[in-house]
């Protein structure tokens, strides 16, 4: 399942013009790579609006969806 969200995303974003590339790293990880840092802040607004992310990890710190709380 993992990898067919990283997949889903990696188009997504894509189609909106971020380079960037998803990979499953484990069972509930997903990991990125991205072309241009200066699109983190949408990378990360993007990730958390999604239903299956709950957190974003990103150069250690860390940003929490607002759904989290009632998780």
């Amino acid at each position: 399942m993992v990898v067919e969200i990283a997949m889903r995303w990696t188009k997504v974003l894509r189609t909106g013009g971020l380079g960037l590339r998803f990979m499953a790293v484990d069972r509930s990880t997903v990991m990125f790579n991205m072309h241009n840092g200066n699109e983190v802040t949408e990378l990360r607004e993007f990730v958390l609006s999604q239903e299956e992310a709950y957190e974003v990890n990103i150069w250690k710190q860390e940003f929490q969806d607002r759904r989290s709380s009632s998780r």
